[in-house]
């Protein structure tokens, strides 16, 4: 039998390295960060994981989607896995 996904903890693996502005405080979508802001402000210091392995990815907030999309690909370049769910507490709103 097949292990779907690894247990495992790993906090403070994806930092921010640079300032992107909030996208829930941008005054229009203009403005928002975008994916390609994401990738370039965002690095992985977390461990290489066992090949064929997923993610649960755990985050407060869902607003573009653009940061979660980044941390997704991030997390499938840089540890390995096969694969990254995302769940999230909330969603942002927008009229």
């Amino acid at each position: 039998m097949r292990t779907l996904f690894l247990v495992a903890r790993l906090p403070n693996s994806l930092r921010r390295t640079k300032t992107v502005r909030k996208a829930s405080r941008a005054s229009s979508y203009r403005e928002r960060p975008k994916y390609a802001d994401h990738i370039k402000s965002i690095r992985y210091f977390g461990p290489k994981l066992p090949k064929g392995n997923g993610i649960l990815m755990l985050d407060d907030v869902f607003t573009t989607s653009e940061t979660a999309r980044a941390c997704r690909d991030i997390l499938k370049k840089h540890s390995g896995c096969r694969g990254v769910i995302g769940l999230f507490v909330g969603r942002t709103d927008y009229d």
